[in-house]
């Protein structure tokens, strides 16, 4: 294949304007590329010839990708790729996909080499819009990147994944901070207490994880804590 291409330039608006007129051998449809701005013809130049190389090297980059999928859509490389990938894929990754697959209904019928960033976030926002929480959405984006990843490196569909530049919104830090210290330091203390004093393990629980004090000890030893970490809390969230 062979671009064939033609450049002009003309005074437009106070400044120079350069036009690509370009089609790929002699069956292609003429295309254009415009832009002005420029303050002399000889800067408009230099950016026709950068915008000309570009051209080039994504014709090279596409004579380079695989021709037996060039039209294939989201769902149907969806379907190979989980025919291809299933045994060595557990059921709750299965059920991932497959409601990833649901989420992203809007565009899963569009040619993967036609899907863009935008078309990805539009989804998200719905998702947003839809009142999904914020694991979820970040559970979904990262398994539609699975597949736009593998239709790179593994199909060679696809030169760039769409999805890398999609925006999710970001959780505050207080409230990161309040969540992870209601996850990693009140509720693994509140399953002690229950543990030790609603259960028939009390004593088989107490003397593995050996604990010098006894249940009623460890209530009285654990609520200064609790409320120390609930007023940190309570001063962090405004």
């Amino acid at each position: 294949m062979e671009l064939q291409h033609n450049i002009t330039f003309r005074k437009k608006d106070k400044g120079w304007q350069y036009i690509i007129s370009y089609k790929i051998d002699k069956i292609g449809v003429w295309k254009q590329k415009s832009k002005q701005g420029f303050t002399s013809k000889l800067e408009a130049k230099k950016a026709a010839d950068k915008m000309l190389d570009g051209l080039k090297e994504e014709l090279s980059n596409n004579l380079s990708l695989n021709s037996d999928f060039s039209n294939i859509t989201l769902r149907e490389f969806y379907n190979i790729y989980i025919a291809n990938s299933q045994h060595r894929l557990t059921a709750s990754t299965l059920n991932n996909f497959k409601y990833t697959i649901k989420a992203f209904d809007e565009i899963v019928d569009i040619e993967l080499r036609k899907i863009k960033t935008q078309d990805i976030q539009r989804c998200v926002n719905a998702l947003y819009n839809a009142g999904k929480k914020q694991a979820t959405i970040e559970t979904r984006l990262a398994y539609i990147q699975i597949l736009f990843n593998s239709a790179v490196k593994e199909y060679n569909i696809i030169l760039r994944s769409p999805g890398d530049s999609v925006k999710l919104k970001t959780i505050p830090w207080k409230l990161s901070l309040q969540i992870s210290l209601a996850k990693h330091i009140v509720l693994p203390i509140i399953g002690i207490i229950i543990v030790l004093n609603f259960t028939t393990l009390n004593a088989f629980v107490g003397r593995v994880i050996s604990l010098p004090v006894k249940a009623n000890s460890v209530v009285e030893a654990t609520v200064p804590l609790l409320n120390a970490v609930f007023l940190l809390l309570s001063g962090f969230v405004e």
